[in-house]
């Protein structure tokens, strides 16, 4: 009933990029191993698209200064090790999430 109803109102599933879950498990094991919590960063949302070669992953975040690191070392590291694990090249996009805008 739920498939003709959806089929009727013309509602579609959302596509799911496959890379998006291992983004945010590595994300999620990489900080937990440093002591972080996702709280630490208010972290926001995390977007993640695969075009042709490149993973492109958006994170909107309250504090990206924690995030990157004292001379970007973290966010060098990070990208790194996503590109090793997915064997594609990871572009990496923070976006300052401000609650008061």
């Amino acid at each position: 009933m739920k498939k003709l109803m959806n089929k009727f109102l013309g509602v579609k599933k959302a596509k799911v990029d496959k890379n998006d879950f291992i983004v945010k498990q590595y994300l999620q094991f990489h900080f937990e191993d440093k002591g972080f919590n996702k709280d630490s960063f208010n972290i926001h949302l995390i977007e993640t698209k695969t075009k042709e070669k490149t993973v492109f992953v958006k994170i909107w975040l309250g504090r990206p200064g924690v995030f990157i690191g004292k001379g970007g070392e973290t966010f060098d590291g990070i990208k790194k090790c996503l590109s090793d694990r997915l064997n594609k090249p990871v572009e990496i996009e923070l976006k300052e999430f401000d609650v008061w805008r």
